[in-house]
């Protein structure tokens, strides 16, 4: 999985994916980190759009859009699909979300949050 945005919601989710197990790669992408310096000296960051399109094509499509405002998420979301990614979504295991809700693509519901019956979340929404 790429982590788009290598700032504070960005780590926050790789440390959430370590904590529930998550046994895939994990990387970051961000054009304005040093990619000489991985984050928690432990995930590779790339920051190129043409690594970023090899990377959905070669090893694995999907990603999370790690950006706190709405509408600079809305444009990391189309970037990275025009590229080929996929926008997955991440439901934290110490969140409720009721059987009953939905959730689009790309939402990140973080630890704590308790999602109600009937509830509908649009597309790449953080609660």
């Amino acid at each position: 999985m790429v982590i788009i945005g290598a700032g504070n919601l960005g780590k926050h989710i790789a440390d959430e994916r370590i904590d529930e197990k998550y046994n895939e790669e994990i990387i970051f992408y961000d054009d304005h980190a040093n990619p000489a310096t991985p984050i928690f000296n432990r995930f590779k960051i790339i920051n190129t759009e043409n690594l970023l399109e090899d990377y959905f094509k070669n090893k694995n499509a999907s990603f999370i859009a790690a950006a706190g405002h709405p509408r600079i998420r809305a444009r990391l979301v189309a970037k990275a699909e025009s590229l080929g990614g996929k926008s997955e979504s991440i439901i934290s295991i110490h969140a409720h979300f009721s059987n009953f809700s939905s959730a689009g693509t790309g939402t990140i519901l973080q630890p704590g949050c308790c999602v109600s019956h009937n509830t509908k979340i649009g597309i790449s929404a953080i609660i």
